[in-house]
């Protein structure tokens, strides 16, 4: 077999990292056919067509990285301290290299950490550089991930999930809308230019799905859910009133007039529905939303509007026809 041949043939295999046993293989069989002068051609070609199919594999496999659809379900608490130990360990120089990973979920949880330290300016600058390509980038939660960052960070605050209580105030949840269930479930406040976490919930308030400030943006009423149930609190900007949890408050409210029992899940778990487009403030002070109130594992579901005074602590409550 001509040298020059088998020598080409052994360099693109190596270059293509392709398993020993498929090069013996194309290398037995151009062994076997090199003494007709047409097979080494055809030997020749069949090892071609293989290398094409490796760089067509490899490419279709990088295009998939930047086209396969986005999901995440939960970022878990578990996950999120482990990646704080590890930001406080290595520094945020671990979300920087982040950014650089072929992994588009590695990049977006790197979008979002990087936020965090708007606070250390050079940093935040760094921060604004190795971000800013995400811009243009094919895949839209990258895109919007990196959006949200940069009006932060740049302190711009023109980012629609940035919520402007006043000129000195804003509210935001890092990871907006990440999973179809809703946003992270932390809030962060900016206030006198400096950064802080304002609230964080716990489980079953596993995501934030919405945040609705008052018309003076004295307060923001928060609306969470589980896979399984909604809840709906209110807070003031300087964080020194919190309304009581609304949801269960309307279902003890509605159980007591209409002699139902309401079990105390040791889960927390309510299965009553609530739609963020139903919550609204009729006042600066006086918030309204509509539930479907579950009794018995949902057994019994009764839909109402209700009414929360926040000041007075008043609540009041509307059956609706079913």
């Amino acid at each position: 077999m001509n040298n020059k041949i088998k020598e080409t043939i052994d360099s693109a295999l190596r270059e293509m990292h392709m398993s020993g046993t498929l090069k013996d293989s194309i290398r037995r069989k151009v062994s076997y056919q090199g003494k007709k002068h047409i097979r080494p051609m055809i030997a020749m070609g069949a090892a071609c067509l293989c290398i094409v199919l490796a760089v067509t594999a490899l490419a279709a496999n990088a295009v998939q990285n930047y086209t396969m659809e986005f999901y995440l379900r939960y970022l878990s608490i578990e996950k999120m301290a482990m990646a704080d130990a590890q930001a406080q360990q290595y520094g945020p120089d671990i979300y920087l290299k982040g950014l650089e990973s072929d992994d588009i979920y590695e990049q977006y949880f790197s979008i979002n950490k990087l936020v965090e330290y708007y606070n250390e300016e050079p940093i935040r600058q760094k921060a604004v550089k190795a971000i800013s390509p995400f811009l243009d980038n094919p895949e839209q939660k990258l895109k919007q991930a990196a959006s949200l960052a940069l009006s932060i960070l740049n302190k711009t605050y023109d980012n629609p999930n940035i919520y402007h209580l006043d000129e000195e105030v804003k509210i935001f949840t890092l990871f907006p809308d990440y999973s179809d269930y809703g946003s992270h479930n932390e809030i962060w406040m900016i206030k006198d230019g400096i950064l802080s976490k304002f609230y964080s919930f716990q489980e079953p308030n596993m995501y934030i799905t919405s945040i609705i400030p008052s018309p003076d943006g004295k307060l923001f009423a928060v609306s969470t859910c589980s896979n399984k149930s909604s809840y709906l609190v209110i807070f003031d900007s300087a964080r020194t009133t919190v309304s009581p949890e609304l949801i269960d408050s309307a279902r003890l409210r509605l159980a007591q007039d209409r002699q139902l029992t309401v079990w105390e899940r040791i889960d927390h778990e309510n299965y009553t529905g609530l739609n963020p487009k139903d919550i609204s403030w009729l006042s600066n002070d006086i918030l309204s939303f509509q539930a479907d109130l579950s009794y018995n594992g949902a057994e019994i579901v009764v839909p109402a509007a209700i009414t929360y005074h926040f000041s007075s602590k008043q609540l009041t409550i509307e059956e609706l026809a079913e």
